[in-house]
């Protein structure tokens, strides 16, 4: 019989396990950029550990002043990626 054989998927939260160094932020930065044309902090506007939409979701609310559309979300989301 042969060995059984493992794969593993690791989903991770930049901060949580491992650390990139940021990229996740710088991402996020960018696309802001690219949209709005504001320079945003990231990192200082958002707590680590968070999934991907709620971050986009405090950037938004941060940057237009009201809680994002699902399409201003998703605009935002796809650009950061």
């Amino acid at each position: 019989m042969a060995d059984p054989k493992f794969e593993v998927v690791l989903f991770d939260i930049d901060g949580t396990l491992i650390s990139t160094g940021g990229s996740s932020g710088h991402a996020w930065a960018h696309a802001v950029k690219d949209f709005y044309d504001v320079d945003f902090d990231v990192d200082a506007n958002t707590g680590k550990g968070l999934p991907d939409p709620e971050v986009g979701r405090a950037i938004l609310r941060a940057v237009l002043g009201h809680d994002a559309t699902g399409r201003e979300l998703l605009r935002l989301m796809r650009r950061r990626m």
